[in-house]
């Protein structure tokens, strides 16, 4: 075998897939959030100007970007439950941003032995701090939520920095990078698609 070729060979099959997953979870979690921030933050700008049911279209819009159910999730908008929680921490919501942030955690638990610990450490915050929320958030409680929002997105942000600072630029790295990226090409199709439905073209 070449040298090029047996050094392409030192990832393995299996970690490099938990890299890839990892890099999809990631960015999977973090478009959900920075998207149901903006629509809380819009929201709140216009509180007592739009009505539940103007609102209805935009979270099922945001509900077939995400994954969601999105015949569920305009039922709630129409005024019965506000889907925040729902779309962020719900555990039995497969979709959820906790979700998302577990299955990246099980994915790193896998490959600890090829990630730096720092970038370990970041994942392990993140995947607390979502912990920490479902067992002490109120559903209802829309302002704790945006923060929390907020905390997730900076959370995020120093995994990021743990990554780019402490992973070598090898085929490790490659393979979380390529998992992200094509997360985000497609959540930007899914939102793309779901804003013209929504808007018209």
């Amino acid at each position: 075998l070449t040298a090029p070729f047996q050094r392409r060979l030192r990832l393995g099959s299996r970690i490099a897939d938990s890299l890839y997953w990892m890099g999809r979870y990631k960015a999977r979690a973090e478009q959900a959030t920075r998207m149901l921030l903006v629509l809380r933050r819009l929201q709140i700008e216009t509180a007592g100007r739009e009505t539940a049911d103007r609102w209805a279209p935009i979270w099922a819009a945001l509900a077939r970007a995400t994954g969601h159910s999105s015949e569920h999730l305009a039922l709630e908008a129409e005024g019965l439950e506000d889907p925040s929680y729902r779309l962020l921490l719900a555990a039995d919501n497969s979709a959820s941003v906790a979700r998302c942030i577990a299955s990246l955690h099980d994915n790193s638990r896998g490959v600890r032995e090829t990630i730096p610990p720092e970038v370990w450490s970041a994942v392990h915050r993140l995947h607390q701090l979502c912990e920490q929320a479902q067992e002490a958030m109120d559903p209802s409680d829309l302002a704790r939520l945006s923060d929390l929002m907020q905390s997730l997105l900076d959370a995020v942000d120093q995994l990021d920095g743990a990554a780019g600072k402490n992973m070598l630029h090898d085929d490790a790295w490659h393979f979380w990078r390529l998992g992200q990226n094509v997360e985000r090409a497609l959540s930007t199709t899914r939102i793309t698609r779901a804003v013209t439905e929504v808007f018209g073209a």
